[in-house]
């Protein structure tokens, strides 16, 4: 469970290393509290995101140019969990884009695709300094912040990006995106409550997110609500991510029948994961128990 495709940001979370199944522990029986979150700073994922393949180039003297983005689609050049979401209105920063910010906007993207991330940087620089109420520009600006490790700048880009546009959802997940890097579930939460309200017509990283948020807070109904939409609208990748998280999470509740089900499922889709060896010893060990007679828990 280390990387998603190409179009999502590598999900594979450091943090499943500090939350073996019990099996790793020698007894199925071991159960405790929900993992503290990482110290602040932490890096949570893989970094950095594969950008091969996932963008549309958007120099300025495409005529398609104005047509994007005076739609509800996101730049391609957006990664996860900013991409892919859609939601039912158009960005008001994006209606008086100026042709300068376009193209430097355009020209990032193009650096972007390059993974020459500081030269995006210079070009999304000059957007926001043409029209700072790019929320587009902003975004982007904050994810490539991200990727280098400019946690507080990004979250400073996030924040400009809500600012400019308080009902352009990709700046909430971009905060969110922020947050969970940095172990802070609660706004992690707040954020993907947020997006998730809306009802965006399409937005999968939101609900991962989300599940994140409430998981690690003991929040079980919220986080077990948003995992089984994430389950049903995510990618392959993200799913299985899921399904792991799920089975601990029943664990850690107690509810035996139902993390078996995950386990069976994440064995069945995922036979040559390398976390499956520990799925499938855990899988025995509560199937032996119901064969000596003792019932399993549920909550």
């Amino acid at each position: 469970m280390r990387s998603l495709t190409k179009h999502f940001l590598p999900i594979a979370l450091a943090i499943l290393a500090s939350l073996p199944m019990a099996a790793q522990k020698g007894s199925h029986h071991s159960r405790g509290t929900p993992p503290s979150p990482p110290p602040s700073g932490a890096i949570l994922y893989n970094n950095p995101r594969s950008t091969e393949g996932a963008f549309d180039v958007y120099p300025i003297t495409e005529p398609d140019i104005e047509k994007k983005l005076s739609t509800t689609e996101q730049p391609a050049c957006f990664q996860f969990p900013m991409a892919p979401v859609a939601s039912s209105t158009v960005s008001a920063s994006r209606m008086t884009v100026p042709t300068k910010a376009k193209k430097e906007f355009g020209d990032a993207c193009v650096q972007v695709r390059k993974k020459k991330l500081k030269d995006a940087q210079k070009h999304l620089n000059r957007a926001v300094q043409a029209y700072p109420s790019f929320a587009d520009a902003w975004v982007l600006l904050g994810q490539i912040q991200e990727d280098q490790g400019n946690l507080q700048q990004a979250e400073q880009s996030c924040q400009h990006a809500r600012a400019a546009d308080a009902g352009y959802l990709p700046g909430y997940l971009c905060l969110a995106d922020v947050a969970a890097r940095q172990g802070q579930w609660q706004p992690v939460a707040d954020f993907t409550d947020h997006v998730i309200a809306a009802n965006p017509a399409k937005a999968p990283g939101a609900f991962f997110y989300n599940f994140l948020g409430h998981f690690y807070m003991k929040q079980w109904n919220a986080a077990e609500k948003s995992a089984f939409a994430a389950l049903k609208d995510g990618s392959k990748e993200e799913s299985r991510q899921v399904r792991w998280l799920l089975a601990k999470m029943y664990e850690l509740k107690g509810d035996r029948a139902s993390e078996a089900e995950q386990l069976r499922e994440y064995v069945k889709l995922y036979p040559d994961d390398r976390e499956a060896p520990v799925a499938r010893q855990v899988l025995k060990q509560i199937e032996s128990g119901r064969s000596a007679g003792q019932k399993p828990n549920k909550q």
